[in-house]
């Protein structure tokens, strides 16, 4: 399990180098209406800032995050690991890891930083795949064990779906 808390972290240190060093494409239109879309707890939620999929590789394993911020400065990174093909389902207890999900959420200012529950199977289903979008749902439960202020809290993630545009490294 610490190999899977130190992909997540991996998938950050990723993400930050790619938002930094992303030259501006054609794909403005794509980008545009790429969104994010969960119920958190029940709550409808809506990412629409810096949604995008990037994709690149990871000690030479295909790797991809698909992830935004919400109005108020949350963020969802969701990770498929291994080739993106449409149809197929990743799941976070997969036994290999080319097939394994990876969720995070972060509330606003890094005050709370939830990763997988090992307790649970957090699943990403992609629908649709091309050169520049993919398209997909996404569900499960999310906590603080690893990371976090105080006690263990926990979020649940229902009724997921993305849309985004896909930056390649």
């Amino acid at each position: 399990m610490r190999s899977i808390k130190a992909l997540m972290l991996l998938t950050i240190a990723f993400t930050v180098i790619a938002f930094s060093s992303c030259k501006k494409d054609n794909n403005e239109d794509t980008l545009a209406t790429s969104t994010i879309t969960v119920d958190i707890d029940g709550t409808p939620t809506v990412f629409t800032t810096n949604t995008v999929a990037l994709k690149g590789e990871l000690n030479g394993k295909e790797i991809t995050s698909v992830q935004g911020t919400d109005k108020t400065g949350n963020t969802v990174s969701l990770t498929i690991n291994g080739s993106v093909i449409a149809g197929k389902t990743y799941l976070s207890n997969a036994t290999e890891i080319e097939n394994k999900s990876n969720f995070l959420f972060t509330t606003a200012n890094d005050v709370d930083i939830y990763s997988n529950d090992d307790a649970s199977v957090q699943s990403i289903t992609v629908t649709s795949v091309s050169a520049n979008r993919i398209e997909g749902t996404f569900t499960g439960i999310v906590n603080t064990s690893l990371f976090g202020n105080g006690a263990i809290k926990v979020k649940s993630f229902t009724n997921g779906k993305f849309k985004v545009a896909i930056i390649s490294k």
